[in-house]
């Protein structure tokens, strides 16, 4: 109780402050998130250009986008579609380079079958096709056709 009370008195006999406790910090914190969305927007442009930059196994790329690490903002998960394929691959925007280490991985588009045009008339293949900015379905044929 006795610091509370101190406090307390402090506050209404003691000397008036200027501005409000927090003021100098609060104004850093936000400067620092400016910041960092600005550092993270200029390296996201640079990873997007450098996924375009090149072909894909002979292939130009349609669309592509760049994912963030959370933790490095100059590390980034790229994504380029080309007409027969998905291509995945980590980028680094401080060089720029898409794939430095090798890592590169194919999916390639499946064939349309009757099965996949029935799921994508569905409500849920609806939302899905609609939602998913690189989708990609798989069938499985059964037994029992």
């Amino acid at each position: 109780m006795l610091p509370a009370l101190s406090y307390l008195i402090s506050e209404e006999l003691g000397a008036r402050r200027k501005a409000p406790d927090g003021r100098l910090g609060t104004i850093l914190a936000l400067m620092c998130v400016v910041t960092l969305w600005g550092i993270r927007n200029y390296e996201h442009r640079r990873a997007v250009n450098a996924l375009e930059a090149r072909q894909y196994l002979g292939a130009d790329p349609v669309r592509s986008s760049a994912y963030a690490f959370w933790w490095n903002p100059f590390r980034w998960r790229g994504v380029v579609e080309t007409r027969n394929f998905f291509a995945t691959m980590p980028v680094d925007s401080l060089t720029p380079k898409a794939d430095p280490d090798g890592e590169m991985e194919f999916r390639y588009k499946p064939q349309e079958t009757p099965a996949t045009l029935v799921a994508e008339k569905s409500y849920l293949g609806h939302v899905y096709l609609v939602w998913a900015k690189y989708p990609t379905t798989e069938t499985e044929p059964l037994e029992m056709g």
